[in-house]
């Protein structure tokens, strides 16, 4: 599921995972070995537009792209919990703003937290390869965004580290 972060400074515990972008390129070119550069590409695009180019507070914090924690298939994981309250300006949706878990409107989300950034992007390759639909990714991609657009949202995203 595909969420925007509006960040309220005041309100979140800092507990950045320090990454270098080196060390997300060295990720993506053995993602590339690996899985072929149309896919490794293809999850790049992902990650960027989940993290916000690798910079949201749920990525450092996680090292995943927003995947939500579910206790029957990720008991073994470690989990990342933020509390997210809807913005809307005149009336249309906005984003979601990280909260404290007393805040009137306030719902809890848990990440699955990965061990390192190959992990993370590895777990979205496998995920694109188990939904994909005779060798067309935008299923796929529809699943993983949870709405028609995301398929174009993602495809318009430019590539730096695999190209």
């Amino acid at each position: 599921m595909s969420f925007l972060f509006i960040q309220d400074e005041n309100k979140k515990e800092k507990k950045n995972i320090m990454i270098s972008e080196a060390e997300i390129k060295q990720a993506f070119d053995k993602l590339s070995q690996n899985y072929g550069k149309e896919l490794a590409a293809l999850v790049e695009k992902l990650f960027r537009l989940e993290t916000r180019n690798f910079k949201s507070y749920v990525f450092k914090n996680t090292l995943g792209a927003g995947l939500l924690w579910n206790e029957k298939i990720f008991s073994n994981k470690p989990k990342f919990c933020v509390y997210l309250k809807p913005v809307y300006k005149n009336g249309i949706f906005q984003g979601n703003k990280i909260v404290s878990e007393n805040e009137a409107g306030a719902k809890k989300y848990c990440y699955v937290v990965f061990s390192n950034i190959y992990e993370g992007i590895k777990y979205v390759a496998d995920y694109l390869i188990r939904y994909k639909k005779e060798n067309n990714f935008l299923p796929a991609l529809r699943r993983w965004g949870g709405f028609p657009e995301y398929p174009e949202k993602v495809l318009k995203i430019k590539n730096i580290f695999v190209v």
